[in-house]
């Protein structure tokens, strides 16, 4: 299963998005889910270097990806763009 995502969120607001996707994906995997990748698209002001939502959700190694290119966002899924 894959997902993309995109959206305009303050910095708190990503990390509290991003402490229930990791609660979610556990939980999915927990209860016999198969593994997922997600990957996030947005504007380059979106996507920067300070992103401490991002940044807990390495830590926590969930599978996904951060870019501003929809094409690289759906090679990372393994989905062909229609």
């Amino acid at each position: 299963m894959e997902a993309l995502l995109t959206s305009h969120l303050a910095a708190i607001e990503k990390v509290i998005y991003a402490i229930g996707i990791k609660e979610h994906y556990e939980k999915h995997l927990d209860t016999g889910g198969q593994p997922l990748r997600i990957a996030y698209v947005g504007k380059a002001p979106q996507i920067s270097t300070y992103e401490p939502g991002l940044d807990l959700a390495k830590s926590e190694q969930l599978p996904f990806t951060v870019t501003t290119n929809l094409d690289k966002a759906l090679a990372w899924l393994g989905v062909k763009n229609i």
